[in-house]
């Protein structure tokens, strides 16, 4: 598939993002465990990250986390050749040192973990030390992928923002791209439903509000007018990677890990008030992922 095949050219954002999707679930489909095998391969360090326009292997190593092995491609048998490239260390040819850029990826460090972890444990991301604590809330938590991205810089957007995410009071619209750090699928119950996890190494609450709020839109949540029809892209592509099916009034569930702070308690509780499940870790560990401390505050560890 070449990187602009079927693109739409109308200049209309929610068909950038269903041919986005429905492009990750063809390149999904291709990932065959005789090609591929997704959970052997965390095992090497390594791991095939779907894009909306084509699929590039990373790596999990911790001094390289998430530096891409070779050039991004279309096609599954490029891509198990650009795997064989070593990736780039993690401040590679800094002015500043690999050490000091490398002290400064906490957050890219933690997510290469998180998915290693997880694929090493058939894609259970409960088994992972830092979101053990999620066992009382999720019966299942699987990781689906990670920095899916919708919209294009390219189209415009017009869907405005909540007034209490806009500058000043000022009407505003939605960024023209959404990102989103980690995409997994949750189990409660009979029911399934897709779960943002976003990890910050800040604590700019109001931001991390408006990014888990617009990508929960994206996926198609109930204010999304064009909501059925993403709904329906998502549980292809979640069914297509992991073999789960989201339930069909799923309700989006948001996981924001942050570092701990004074006001953690009274922050947290108000987290937990907009239906976020809000896991604090201990900065001090950040540094070895493997022993990171966690606090899931009792509020949030409900289901919302």
């Amino acid at each position: 598939m070449s990187k602009n095949e079927g693109k739409p050219t109308s200049g209309d954002r929610d068909e950038i993002i269903n041919w986005r999707i429905a492009n990750m679930t063809k390149f999904a489909a291709d990932l065959k465990p005789i090609v591929w095998d997704r959970f052997q391969e965390a095992k090497n360090d390594l791991y095939i990250r779907i894009g909306g326009e084509s699929m590039q292997a990373v790596s999990l190593k911790d001094e390289s986390a998430l530096s891409g092995c070779g050039k991004p491609r279309g096609k599954l048998d490029d891509i198990v050749v650009e795997a064989k490239k070593p990736p780039k260390r993690l401040g590679e040819g800094s002015k500043k040192g690999e050490e000091y850029v490398f002290n400064r990826k906490k957050e890219r460090r933690l997510q290469a973990h998180i998915i290693k972890k997880s694929l090493e444990d058939n894609g259970s991301l409960l088994g992972a030390k830092l979101f053990k604590c999620l066992g009382s809330t999720f019966d299942e938590l699987v990781f689906v992928t990670d920095e899916i991205s919708f919209g294009d810089r390219d189209q415009e957007n017009t869907n405005e923002l909540p007034m209490e995410f806009c500058p000043d009071g000022k009407k505003a619209n939605r960024p023209d791209t959404v990102r989103c750090d980690i995409l997994a699928v949750g189990k409660i119950g009979k029911e399934t439903h897709p779960v943002l996890i976003e990890l910050k190494s800040d604590r700019s609450l109001k931001r991390l509000f408006e990014q888990l709020d617009n990508a929960s839109f994206d996926i198609g949540d109930h204010r999304n007018p064009n909501g059925g029809e993403r709904r329906n892209s998502i549980t292809e592509l979640v069914k297509e990677i992991t073999g789960k099916k989201i339930s069909s009034s799923f309700d989006v569930k948001k996981i924001l890990v942050w570092p701990g702070g004074k006001s953690s308690l009274q922050t947290a509780k108000r987290i937990a008030e907009s239906k976020v499940i809000c896991i604090d870790y201990s900065e001090k560990d950040f540094t070895n992922p493997n022993d990171v401390e966690f606090t899931l505050y009792g509020a949030c560890a409900k289901s919302p």
